[in-house]
């Protein structure tokens, strides 16, 4: 096979066998699709609106000229596009041309037109209302991206608020494990490195880790990009892992895992998801450079503490290793003394200077 022909040329190249997941392929094209369309009781709506334009028309205004009319229809398309959405509101576009040609245009209940003047009402009729339709949807995305938007913004302060609330490093990495899985409805982890340089998961992990998954996290860790489930970069994985990146480089990986559908996959969520993770590496890198701050403060007054006691100490035995010292000296100059007691004077000489220096 194609796999045994790779393996027997690879030589010392690692070779990654990973099965891809025919679901999640299959469902990605669908994460960036548009809002599911109306219903099919928006249609009724709309026709329904149509039939309210006309007996409006028919009780009030059926003896009034046609720009009358035609302002009630106009009114009944304008509600329709902004309760119900575009589509509805053309088909009440088309509705109301014909309702309007069917009950107040000679000869009455005919589609028939004998003045062809009122082709150009119809056809004002129903461009004025597939204008009014496509203004009206324009507003209603411009509407739905800007609560997006203020969705979004509102969840990031939430993030750096409780980020700049909490102090240790530990305490941060549980607050933003919370914050990305209630945001993301998903299981969330955070990884950071060991002393050998091997991600290990801060506090409790969001959810199980086999060696694959952490291979792939690994990857992250070297590489400084995003990889997993969603990515261009090992797709197979159960989860997206994005790079925790510092000021000085990439200080973790942070890992998802959503529950039920992938929708978060959509461009819009990953920045999203990717915005949490700066703001999570930068509070990281943070909380690290405090504590590594407040271990240097603490071993440096050790070393002040130390380096105070030996001086005291060496001060304090100066006094009496000089005593020592020229008592020797003294015994070392009578002539009196026999030569083992001038030799134990000079040991205590020599041992007095030695400790001296010392």
């Amino acid at each position: 096979s194609l796999l045994e022909e790779l393996f027997s040329v690879s030589g010392d190249i690692d070779v990654y066998v990973i099965t891809g997941d025919p679901e999640t392929e299959a469902a990605r094209p669908a994460l960036a699709r548009r809002p599911p369309g109306p219903k099919p009781t928006a249609y009724a709506w709309a026709a329904g609106a149509v039939a309210l334009a006309t007996g409006v028309s028919h009780l009030f205004f059926r003896h009034s000229e046609l720009a009358d009319i035609v302002m009630i229809y106009l009114l009944g398309i304008v509600l329709v596009a902004a309760r119900l959405g575009r589509w509805p509101s053309l088909m009440a576009s088309l509705l109301s041309v014909a309702a309007f040609d069917w009950f107040f245009v000679p000869p009455y209940q005919t589609f028939a037109v004998t003045d062809f003047r009122h082709i150009g009402t119809f056809s004002v009729m129903l461009v004025v209302g597939l204008l009014i339709s496509n203004l009206t949807e324009r507003i209603r995305q411009q509407a739905r991206l800007a609560r997006a938007r203020e969705q979004r913004t509102q969840a990031l302060y939430k993030l750096s608020e409780e980020l700049a609330r909490t102090g240790g490093s530990a305490e941060l990495v549980a607050s933003a494990i919370h914050n990305v899985a209630e945001q993301f409805q998903g299981r969330s982890t955070v990884l950071l490195p060991d002393a050998e340089g091997r991600l290990v998961p801060s506090g409790a992990a969001g959810f199980p880790l086999s060696a694959e998954e952490l291979g792939v996290a690994q990857w992250v860790l070297e590489h400084g990009e995003a990889s997993g489930l969603g990515t261009g970069t090992l797709p197979g994985a159960s989860a997206t892992y994005l790079p925790l990146k510092g000021s000085s480089g990439t200080i973790g990986v942070m890992g998802l895992v959503p529950e039920g559908a992938p929708r978060w996959i959509e461009p819009d969520s990953l920045r999203l998801l990717e915005a949490f993770a700066n703001q999570t590496a930068l509070a990281i890198e943070r909380a690290l450079l405090a504590e590594h701050a407040g271990e240097a403060h603490r071993l440096a007054d050790e070393e002040r503490l130390r380096s105070a006691l030996l001086s005291s100490v060496s001060h304090d035995l100066r006094t009496p290793l000089g005593g020592i010292l020229g008592a020797a000296t003294t015994l070392l100059a009578e002539p009196c003394l026999t030569p083992g007691f001038q030799m134990l004077a000079h040991t205590i000489q020599e041992e007095s200077q030695r400790m001296h220096r010392l």
